[in-house]
């Protein structure tokens, strides 16, 4: 009977440690200017947490909701993507309707283009169509962090958009929406100064079997940037980590860019020393013991 509970027990603490096992991403970025920064990925249930030099981005993949943090001001933003990319649009019209008062004559007409082009139709992210993408195995092989990685190349017609170095021995994405999970990320890219990840179904079943240690995305200049991978390893994660803190104060996305302006908060360059800012408090998570840091 004794040995009976505690077998049972012991499957019912098994279940719910994986309920609450989650994953902790930490990667490093080289922008074409050499500039460095840091971004630290946090993975568990239907919630991503994305922590930035100065903004914190969490997903609720379930809901399809995307909360902004912004820890030096106590603020955030909560809504979708279509509501994200409206109010967007709606603060660039209103500047450049500002600018239409101040413009001379030879260029009002211009002006008057682009406003009429920004409040013609609205904003629908579920519409949004993604241009058509390959990925395509090189055969090249390598070792990251102590796993067999492949080199994959990503190009839209011929154009080489990425290269890409992905392991098959660590799936922390595995379970997800990955379409509505990329939906998401790319929508707050005006934001976070990333470039927008391709969204195809080659891409999609990459993420969904394992993950990517390196990147380099190429775009305009000479020198592309660099994302690598510095650690992976699960987790357990507190679950308050995806809250929105008590004391922090909605904010519009106009309110935002007001003080990117002064501050310039969603994309900072810091020249000369490297982007890693301690805004929010440490990461609540308990490292999962079952499983070793990777080295």
């Amino acid at each position: 009977m004794l040995k009976h509970y505690f077998l049972s027990l012991f499957f019912f603490l098994a279940i719910s440690f994986q309920a609450v096992a989650g994953w902790v991403i930490t990667e490093q970025s080289t922008n074409k200017y050499g500039q460095k920064t840091f971004q630290t990925t946090f993975i568990q249930g239907n919630y991503i947490r994305l922590d930035a030099p100065t903004l914190v981005s969490i997903f609720n993949l379930k809901e399809k909701k995307i909360v902004l943090l912004f820890p030096q001001d106590k603020a955030y933003w909560e809504g979708n993507p279509t509501e994200l990319q409206q109010q967007f649009r709606n603060m660039m019209a209103k500047q450049v309707q500002l600018m239409m008062t101040h413009a001379p004559d030879t260029q009002k007409d211009t002006l008057q283009k682009i406003y009429n082009g920004l409040i013609a139709h609205p904003v629908n992210s579920d519409s949004i169509k993604s241009p058509e993408i390959n990925v395509v195995q090189t055969g090249q092989k390598a070792t990251m962090l102590g796993h067999p990685v492949q080199l994959y190349n990503v190009k839209m017609d011929s154009v080489l958009l990425e290269k890409i170095w992905v392991t098959l021995q660590l799936k922390p994405y595995a379970g997800l929406p990955m379409e509505e999970t990329l939906r998401l990320t790319n929508a707050i890219n005006p934001f976070s100064g990333n470039g927008p990840v391709p969204i195809s179904k080659d891409y999609i079943n990459l993420l969904k079997n394992g993950v990517v240690l390196k990147r380099i995305s190429y775009g305009s200049g000479k020198n592309p940037n660099v994302s690598t991978v510095t650690e992976i390893r699960e987790a357990k994660i507190i679950e308050t980590i995806f809250e929105i803190p008590a004391n922090y104060q909605p904010m519009n996305i106009e309110q935002v860019m007001q003080l990117d302006l002064g501050r310039n908060i969603l994309n900072p360059v810091l020249p000369g020393k490297e982007q890693r800012i301690n805004l929010s408090p440490p990461p609540p998570f308990k490292v999962n013991q079952k499983q070793p840091r990777q080295p």
